[in-house]
């Protein structure tokens, strides 16, 4: 019986590398390239497992806005004090000297008797002024006693009377006397000069004695005939006017 001749045996076969079965596949039929990946998944071992999703990173927290501020200016730098000067020593104070006694106040002027006769002092010691001293200065003191008086106006005058300013100088004649004192005015000529007329006679009289000065003046005569001038009496005025 004849035998076949037996063949040596190989040595152990070493399985090719899936791999490059899949490639060789792969190469050869598009319809295995499907299906040898599907082996290919399958033959992975079961330890592989999905990577773990990394976390997502947490937001940075937003850092806080601190609060503007201005920036201040450099201090310059402040000048060494210098050293204070000892304190000398204070004199002792002396001794004061003691208070002289103040003299006592001088009594005013007394009043002027409330007479006619002292009309015109009266009425400089009122010091009344306006529409009121001009009506009590153009006013004769007809009578008075120690609560009231009689004033006697000239006619020229009348249109100053005014129950009002008649008041007011009862008012300063009663201040001036420490009492209450009546005052009525008539209308009338008066008996005697009023302290009106008194200063417009002393005034016309230091008018034409200034006058008299002017004219009489060498001076004044050199240049009146140098120049051929005329003197004009209303241009002189006495002093004090």
């Amino acid at each position: 019986m004849a035998t076949s001749p037996v063949l040596p045996q190989s040595k152990t076969r070493q399985s090719a590398p899936p791999l490059k079965v899949v490639g060789e596949i792969v190469k050869n039929d598009p319809v295995e390239k499907d299906r040898s990946e599907k082996r290919l998944v399958e033959s992975i071992p079961a330890q592989v497992t999905k990577p773990e999703p990394k976390p997502k990173p947490k937001p940075k927290p937003k850092p806080k806005q601190e609060p503007f501020v201005a920036p201040q200016e450099p201090q310059r730098d402040q000048e060494p004090q210098r050293d204070q000067e000892p304190q000398r020593n204070q004199e002792p104070q002396r001794n004061q000297e003691p208070q002289r006694d103040q003299e006592p106040q001088r009594n005013q002027e007394p009043a002027p008797e409330f007479s006619p006769a002292n009309w015109t002092e009266i009425l400089e010691a009122l010091s009344l002024s306006g529409v009121a001293a001009s009506l009590a200065a153009n006013c004769e003191l007809y009578s008075a006693n120690d609560h009231q008086c009689v004033l006697k106006l000239s006619e020229n005058h009348a249109s100053l009377w005014n129950k009002t300013y008649e008041s007011r100088i009862a008012e300063a004649l009663g201040r001036l006397y420490g009492q209450e004192i009546k005052v009525s005015i008539e209308v009338g000529a008066p008996s005697v000069e009023t302290p009106a007329q008194g200063a417009e006679r002393e005034k016309q009289q230091s008018l034409a004695q200034a006058v008299a000065d002017i004219q009489g003046d060498q001076h004044v005569q050199q240049l009146i005939e140098s120049f051929n001038g005329k003197l004009d009496p209303k241009s002189i005025a006495p002093l004090g006017n």
